[in-house]
């Protein structure tokens, strides 16, 4: 492995979109190749067998079977946001990236909370149905393109897996 390659692997987890998608070009997207495309981590990553885990990388993201696999892992992580209040763009923002990150990803143009509004086209304190499959669909592609730069799901695979 060359020094390009183990640097880039080395700055993923830190990386903005504009980085990952230069990483991505180089074929360096941990969740995409992870199948993985929230980017999910666990540490009892045993747990997440029922979703077609089959262990995590060294960061500790875990590695799943299939691509449709990461996918409804990400829609139980959302629906289990909904169910716990976090249903608005800026809670599941301080959520998923953690409060240490918040503002930074609140105060980039190319972080979470940018995409999510975009996409969603809510204020950031407006309240989400976390009940509408159509509406998770939309909220896992804006964080699958936040995660790694790029979405190279069908609209096919996410209505079977969102069930819309």
């Amino acid at each position: 492995m060359n020094f390009l390659r183990i640097l880039l692997l080395a700055l993923i987890p830190l990386c903005t979109p504009v980085c990952l998608e230069a990483a991505h070009n180089q074929g360096y997207v941990i969740g995409i190749s992870n199948s993985n495309p929230g980017n999910l981590r666990a540490i009892k990553w045993k747990w997440w067998r029922k979703f077609g885990a089959t262990g995590v990388d060294p960061w500790h993201h875990l590695i799943f079977k299939s691509d449709k696999d990461g996918l409804k892992a990400l829609r139980y992580v959302l629906q289990v946001y909904g169910r716990k209040g976090h249903n608005t763009v800026n809670k599941i923002t301080k959520r998923w990236v953690g409060p240490r990150n918040f503002e930074a990803a609140c105060d980039s143009p190319l972080g979470y909370r940018a995409k999510l509004l975009q996409d969603l086209r809510v204020r950031p304190n407006a309240p989400l149905d976390m009940n509408d499959p159509k509406l998770l669909a939309t909220l896992a592609k804006a964080i699958v393109y936040a995660e790694n730069g790029v979405n190279p799901y069908s609209e096919k695979l996410y209505k079977e897996v969102f069930g819309y």
